[in-house]
């Protein structure tokens, strides 16, 4: 778990030094989408805490990171730590519409790649929550 965490941590590292905006997240057509507070409030790692509904808490070891333009997402295998899916990609949002779409992904699933999933997000505090496709809850690691 502390060689996961080191590598997202890098990762993050990584997105911020790729990342030449500090601005508002934008569309392809130029027009700022969302304000640099909204931007703020998703950017950070997140651990998934359990699906909208579900147990209080999920054994599943999934993280997605959400930086600037871009998000990551992977999950490992709780008994092996072997990573059982990763993708990320680029994202908007725009008020409390949210909107991801896969650009790269391991074999696993790569047959996402282009797909985008849109969603509700309504974060408070340290909290996340995502409606859409996926209904889940996502806590802020600090």
């Amino acid at each position: 778990m502390k060689k996961q965490l080191a590598f997202l941590g890098g990762f993050v590292l990584l997105l911020s030094a790729c990342s030449s905006s500090k601005s508002p997240v934008n569309r392809t057509d130029g027009k700022a989408v969302g304000t640099a507070g909204q931007t703020n409030a998703v950017n950070g790692v997140w651990r998934f805490v359990r699906n909208v509904g579900g147990a209080a808490t999920s054994p599943d070891r999934k993280i997605k990171l959400i930086r600037d333009k871009h998000w990551m997402f992977s999950q490992c295998d709780p008994a092996t730590n072997i990573t059982l899916y990763h993708h990320g990609g680029t994202y908007l949002l725009d008020g409390n519409s949210y909107a991801e779409t896969i650009d790269y992904a391991n074999e696993t699933t790569g047959g996402l790649i282009g797909q985008t999933y849109r969603y509700n997000i309504n974060v408070v505090g340290d909290t996340m929550t995502l409606t859409g496709p996926f209904n889940e809850v996502w806590a802020r690691v600090k």
